[in-house]
């Protein structure tokens, strides 16, 4: 805590300071600090507040300046690394300055291979042009730009003339025009290159005599990129480790030349039009991959009878019109810990051999024609903390040996349970969530529901319920939302329903929901450059986890069906269609 210690301004001879991560804040006070020969300042990762000191400039010895991740704000004045002229790496990135950064003022530092600012405010300008009209003195190895305003055609112009980058990211800048697939002609070691959310349109257009083999990360993730994916990807970049083209407007079928990316861990084609069976190549091909995402497509056909995709942790196939049984073609991903194949058209009873995939924390087999008993493999599953069956055909009830002891959400809308509600599910004593909805469960609501303490959504609406509306239901304190509609309950509303807060109170939010899970893409090797090793990340959030970002919950309000989705404040009582 506190500022800078004004006894380092007195160490005459000092070269490298680095007060990396030590929660320092206040002003930048560097009145000390400006007064010595430092060639490495790392104040990064703090706290620091306001302007940047004009005494910087000072610095002339200076060849590596890192302020990122901190609360600095106000204006960067043009004038401000004048007279830096051994400049090699500056980052500023996660701060929140304002008005305009003028690029173009270091284009006569020749030294300057690193510039890195992804900016925490949509409307800083980054002025990249020269006013002498001059182009830029440095060839870049990597350009950060990310969240900024930037003028695409100037940035254009300064890009061709720029042939040794190692890493371009110039994403969620809005930018639009083609897709410059030029930068990798251009730029024969490019080893990571995102235009992550801009409005880039065209195709991707990749010669099949093209080979990249430098490039390791690729992100051309929401755009308006259309067209089909080149033929010859998997040849074009054989080296590469993180393909996200999702979000996009592609049409055709998933080629089957990205089986000879072996070291892919990451691919991202989800929201697109794409069509086809998944490539036998890519299944048997891709053996590095540990996330794979074709959620919202329109790929057809059967699952895989056999794929060699041993890494696999992520798996969401989800939205699309696969159809026939769930075959083992994925049964030797061991590593699983998401299946997500909801939103298709399959059939036949889920396989008991699902309970081989001891790390599996979230099962949702929603929405197809599945029928038969749950079988009793899911009893293995003890890391099992979302299950969604809902919508399909499953019944008649639960097997007596499931492990529910760390579920947290638990859907089967929409079978065919009857009975009393399964007994198992008095073990579930971590659920947030129930939903038992449009079955044809009988009996009475049973005493140990009150056992489920942590239960927030409780909907055992549609099914042939009776008996009174029992009081021990009053124990269930944290409850936000309870329907009991349309059953045949009967007597009176137990005036205990008024101890419940129904979510009125401070405790709405706490840490029941957990965030979501990211899969992270990180290399340290990425670049290194003398003694500098600079982190390129591509973070991936998983979308669809066991966290209120995922949650979705449907209920009657104004005899309307409303869908709530993510952190549910939504709070409601609904006894109607009862006696």
């Amino acid at each position: 805590m506190g500022g800078i210690p004004p006894i380092i301004g007195t160490l005459s001879y000092l070269k490298s300071l680095s007060l990396r991560g030590n929660n320092l804040n206040g002003s930048l006070s560097m009145e000390g600090l400006c007064k010595l020969n430092l060639e490495e300042l790392d104040l990064s990762s703090n706290g620091f507040e306001g302007s940047l000191p004009a005494c910087l400039n000072n610095l002339t010895s200076l060849r590596l300046l890192d302020l990122a991740e901190n609360d600095l704000c106000g204006t960067v004045s043009s004038s401000l690394f004048s007279n830096l002229k051994s400049l090699e790496y500056i980052f500023l990135s996660e701060n929140h300055f304002e008005g305009s950064i003028y690029f173009g003022s270091l284009f006569n530092h020749s030294r300057l291979e690193v510039f890195d600012l992804q900016s925490s405010n949509k409307d800083l300008k980054v002025e990249i042009e020269n006013p002498t009209g001059s182009f830029p003195l440095f060839q870049l190895k990597i350009l950060r730009l990310s969240n900024c305003t930037l003028n695409w055609r100037v940035v254009t112009n300064f890009l061709l003339h720029q042939y040794d980058l190692r890493v371009v990211d110039l994403s969620y800048n809005n930018m639009t025009g083609g897709v410059p697939t030029w930068l990798l002609d251009n730029n024969i070691k490019l080893e990571y290159l995102s235009f992550r959310c801009n409005s880039l349109t065209g195709v991707l257009d990749l010669p099949s005599n093209s080979k990249h083999s430098h490039m390791r990360s690729l992100d051309f993730s929401s755009n308006c990129i259309h067209g089909e994916l080149p033929p010859f990807i998997g040849s074009i970049f054989p080296r590469l480790e993180s393909l996200n083209l999702s979000g996009n407007a592609l049409q055709g079928n998933i080629p089957s030349s990205m089986g000879y990316m072996e070291r892919l861990e990451i691919l991202d084609l989800s929201n697109n039009h794409l069509s086809g069976q998944l490539p036998q190549h890519m299944m048997m091909g891709c053996i590095s991959l540990a996330l794979l995402k074709l959620s919202n497509n329109s790929l057809l056909g059967t699952l895989p009878t056999i794929s060699n995709l041993t890494q696999l942790k992520y798996l969401f196939l989800d939205n699309n019109d696969f159809l026939g049984k769930i075959s083992h073609g994925f049964s030797n991903s061991s590593s699983l810990q998401i299946l997500d194949i909801s939103y298709n058209s399959l059939t036949g009873q889920i396989p008991d051999w699902i309970g081989d995939f001891s790390a599996l924390n979230t099962l949702n087999l929603s929405s197809n024609s599945l029928d038969g008993a749950v079988p009793s493999g899911l009893c293995k599953l003890n890391e099992l903390r979302f299950l969604d069956l809902s919508h399909n055909k499953i019944g008649p009830t639960l097997p007596p040996c499931a492990n529910l002891t760390n579920m947290k959400f638990l859907h089967l809308e929409s079978n065919k349970l009857t009975g009393h509600i399964p007994h198992v599910l008095s073990k579930a004593t971590s659920l947030v969530t129930l939903n038992l909805k449009d079955n044809t469960l009988s009996g009475p609501i049973p005493l140990w529901i009150s056992l489920l303490s942590t239960l927030r959504v409780l909907l055992l609406k549609g099914n042939q319920l009776e008996d009174s509306i029992p009081l021990h239901l009053c124990q269930l304190k944290s409850i936000r939302i309870l329907d009991l509609s349309h059953n045949h309950f009967s007597g009176k509303i137990p005036f205990c329903l008024d101890n419940i807060t129904f979510g009125n109170e401070a405790s709405l939010i706490d840490d029941t929901f957990s965030p979501d899970v990211e899969y992270r893409f990180d290399k340290n090797s990425v670049m290194s450059f003398h003694d500098i090793h600079f982190l390129v990340s591509t973070t991936l959030g998983v979308n669809f986890e066991v966290s209120a970002e995922s949650e979705k919950i449907e209920f009657i309000t104004k005899n309307r069906s409303e869908s709530y989705m993510g952190h549910i404040f939504m709070s409601g009582l609904d006894l109607s269609g009862n006696k």
